[in-house]
């Protein structure tokens, strides 16, 4: 049952990609980004975690996140039958967050207000070959490899969670 809620969750997250690769101020990053777009899903992860890419003052970057994601949020609503689309409160005691609802499903997009922009450019990369396969085909803006894993080791050391170990075990 688990499994099969899990697969329900990844099917609503490939079909949400496209309209978050529409915004350009935005890259993948995380373990979705590797477990879908670096390797071939040795983890399913349900979570949509996005990088700002504008390198700006505070307020500006708060205003840049709040109308990308609005943009998104319609977006889904328009395009994809049944979803409700939520915006929840984040960092920066703003809504930071979007919780998508469909079928039983629900997935999480979300940014740092604090956490932006990246040392390296970020690459338009395809879903693993196992994941279009299983999923469906989806392509989008993702974190430098550098970027990506460095991420990770420093999560991995900052917060010595579980999946953050298995993330830097996998770049091995």
């Amino acid at each position: 049952m688990a499994r099969e809620q899990y697969m329900r969750q990844v099917e609503l997250l490939v079909r949400t990609l496209p309209f978050i690769a529409r915004q350009e101020t935005f890259a993948l990053k995380g373990g979705t980004a590797i477990n879908l777009f670096y390797r071939d899903m040795p983890r399913l992860s349900v979570d949509i975690d996005l990088t700002y890419l504008p390198i700006e003052n505070r307020e500006t970057t708060l205003k840049g996140i709040d109308i990308t994601l609005e943009q998104i949020r319609d977006d889904l609503l328009r395009n994809l039958r049944g979803v409700t689309v939520q915006r929840i409160a984040g960092g920066g005691n703003n809504d930071t967050r979007v919780l998508v609802r469909q079928g039983g499903a629900e997935i999480k997009i979300e940014t740092s207000p604090v956490a932006r922009g990246t040392v390296h450019p970020p690459e338009l990369r395809r879903v693993s070959e196992a994941v279009e396969d299983e999923f469906g085909f989806a392509e989008m803006q993702v974190v430098s490899f550098e970027d990506l894993f460095g991420g990770k080791l420093h999560a991995a050391v900052d917060r010595q969670h579980p999946r953050d170990l298995f993330g830097t075990r996998m770049k091995v």
